[in-house]
């Protein structure tokens, strides 16, 4: 496990094992539809990397919103509207499996609850 605190951000990178070794090899089947050559030294541990990142880029399928949002629920009584802006979203298009970002704006009225989206 990898781990640096920059500015406040935990990063850990921790990859499961077992998807790795089967994402790289389809990296290397890809690597080489391509004409490419895998054993070329910039391409040497491409697959393992391109696994890496696609592990990172999914990670967040597997967890339950609920659960993370749980601690973030607070009771409130205002009937105003609520507006979080400028969140940053990463995520891939599920036709292309191509990275893409942007920012997301939510605004609600509550119910008796808000979110702390702003943590």
């Amino acid at each position: 496990m990898f781990e640096d605190i920059e500015e406040g951000y935990e990063r850990r990178d921790i990859y499961n094992q077992e998807s790795v070794e089967i994402l790289a090899e389809s990296y290397l089947n890809l690597i080489k539809v391509a004409k490419e050559d895998p054993n070329r030294e910039g391409l040497l541990k491409t697959p393992v990397r391109a696994a890496k990142a696609f592990q990172f880029l999914t990670h967040g399928y597997g967890l339950n919103p609920e659960e993370i949002l749980k601690s973030a629920i607070f009771h409130e009584n205002s009937k105003q509207i609520v507006v979080v802006k400028d969140i940053e979203i990463y995520s891939l298009c599920e036709h292309h499996l191509l990275p893409f970002f942007g920012k997301a704006h939510i605004g609600y009225i509550p119910n008796g609850k808000i979110c702390g989206l702003s943590k």
